[in-house]
């Protein structure tokens, strides 16, 4: 038996200045992802928080421009007012770290009752001091766990950040998804080639954990709002499951393709165990570009940086900085 926790969702949120842009593109500084260390607290608890910051080859960002602000109230996801304009902002450090505690006196019943009905976070921003497009923010949805009242079965692991793994990259042949050879491990990019990185994460990095939700088969959703919590309480389903984790990717330039899936992990698995797809990522600097397939218009850089962020949907990220030097 594995005990239930109440474990919520974590994310990220970056709020941009200046003009629109990729969201795979890194042209300026951007704040890409927080982790936690650990992802999941009890109240109370202190956990570490880790930024990933991104910016263009030749540029860096200063420990000292990184700032650290507890917002204070609370919301829901679903809201996306800036409680940072709100509640007066406490600052907890500069740097790419900070440790941050939780505050003891959050009401447990009001977590357990958004917990329930879509997530409660405790919402902590890291600001990247700058003028212009130097200027980004984003902000961690730190998630809360809470004690199950009374008696309960042996408690559940908690949730652990996954660990990336380093990718495998290879060489494909034009026009075909055929490997023509690895990239050496200090071999520079080279444009109009495809390269593909291929994460294999280990099975066991799939965490067991109870999912819980309400089955709302056979219901009129127009009387949704009638059910009382009794009602709503006969509906609670929970089922012990694996994560599935997933992946985003960033670049300074060139062309990211979209998750490719290969075989299934799944020999020797049985039924209700752990199985995945690795992760297959597309890249390329193309030089030529649009429909009509004009010469680029940007020089090729000097140096191409990759950034890829895995995490389980349960607040555990990890990421990986990657960058190789361009020849032209």
């Amino acid at each position: 038996m594995v005990r239930i926790g109440i474990l919520l969702i974590a994310a990220t949120a970056t709020a941009c200045l200046g003009e629109l842009e990729s969201s795979q593109r890194v042209s300026r500084t951007r704040i890409l992802a927080i982790q936690a260390e650990p992802p999941t607290m009890m109240l109370g608890a202190t956990t570490r928080l880790r930024a990933l910051v991104a910016t263009p080859p030749g540029e860096e960002v200063a420990e000292t421009a990184l700032r650290w602000l507890d917002c204070g109230g609370e919301t829901r996801p679903d809201e996306s007012r800036d409680l940072c304009q709100e509640n007066p902002e406490r600052s907890l450090g500069t740097g790419f770290e900070v440790d941050y505690q939780l505050p003891e006196n959050l009401d447990p019943s009001l977590v357990a009752e958004q917990s329930f009905t879509g997530g409660y976070w405790q919402r902590v921003s890291l600001q990247v001091a700058g003028a212009g497009e130097n200027f980004d923010r984003a902000f961690k949805r730190v998630v809360v766990q809470l004690p199950a009242p009374g008696p309960v079965p042996p408690a559940e692991a908690p949730n652990q950040n996954p660990n990336m793994v380093e990718p495998v990259v290879e060489i494909l042949k034009k026009n075909s998804d055929e490997v023509e050879a690895v990239l050496g491990p200090d071999e520079a990019l080279k444009p109009d080639l495809r390269y593909r990185f291929s994460f294999d994460f280990p099975l066991e990095d799939h965490e067991a954990f109870i999912r819980r939700y309400v089955d709302l088969s056979g219901l009129d959703l127009a009387k949704v709002d009638d059910l009382s919590e009794e009602d709503w309480l006969q509906r609670l389903r929970q089922e012990e499951t694996f994560e599935s984790l997933r992946m985003r990717a960033y670049s300074t330039d060139g062309r990211i393709g979209e998750t490719q899936l290969g075989t299934t992990k799944n020999e020797g698995v049985e039924p209700g165990e752990r199985s995945y797809y690795p992760f297959h990522w597309q890249f390329s600097i193309p030089l030529t570009e649009g429909f009509e397939e004009t010469p680029r218009a940007e020089p090729l850089p000097a140096e191409i940086r990759l950034w890829f962020i895995v995490y389980d949907g349960r607040g555990g990220i990890d990421w990986l900085a990657w960058s190789r030097a361009l020849e032209p």
